[in-house]
């Protein structure tokens, strides 16, 4: 005989785990002269599971396979680049990578990454070679010419070459255009007193 009826209601609220959300495409835009470990991006992701995510890079070289320095916090997505590496306006204006974010059941998602480097006026690379002048030279003789190189090319630059100072600018001259050392008409060279000279050019 029943004497008492019961009713039960079954609720199915599981559900498989879900891979982290992020961004499918992340921009940022950077100075060259941007010193390394500085952050200059985080990838913001998050889990709807709760679960603690992790941060690494993928395809992290360019396209001639050289590694690009960027570096990423496991835990904390920010960006930077390496102590031994910087971005080249010059070679590379445009970096390309991509990061995976991935929770604690190796669910994952991944985010590109596209990285604008602007360009900063560099200074010239000069050659420090020392310029010898050859014993016999007399005032009027070309040395050397002083050699020097633009890194900004794509701001078609000119070189100005200015003599500061130093114990060899009362007997050589420099070209302010073309580099090119000559000792002066009124140089009067002692091998004997002084076999080495400084000078002091700006470029």
């Amino acid at each position: 005989e029943v004497t008492r009826y019961e009713n039960f209601e079954f609720i199915d609220d599981v559900r498989g785990n879900s891979a982290p959300t992020v961004q499918s495409e992340s921009r940022f835009t950077i100075q060259e002269d941007i010193a390394s470990g500085d952050i200059f991006g985080t990838i913001e992701a998050s889990d709807i599971d709760g679960q603690e995510i992790r941060f690494s890079l993928l395809n992290n070289t360019d396209a001639n396979g050289a590694d690009i320095g960027i570096v990423i916090h496991p835990f904390t997505g920010e960006l930077s680049f390496a102590s031994d590496a910087h971005p080249d306006f010059e070679t590379n204006p445009e970096v390309r990578f991509s990061v995976m974010v991935t929770d604690s059941f190796n669910a994952s998602s991944i985010s590109r990454v596209v990285l604008t480097v602007e360009d900063v006026n560099e200074a010239p690379v000069v050659n420090r070679e020392p310029l010898l002048i050859p014993e016999g030279s007399i005032p009027g003789d070309e040395v050397g010419v002083i050699e020097a190189v633009e890194p900004d090319t794509a701001r078609n630059q000119t070189l100005t070459f200015t003599v500061l100072g130093g114990t060899a600018a009362d007997i050589v001259e420099v070209n302010p255009v073309t580099g090119v050392v000559k000792l002066k008409e009124t140089a009067v060279i002692d091998f004997e007193t002084s076999s080495i000279l400084t000078l002091d050019l700006e470029v």
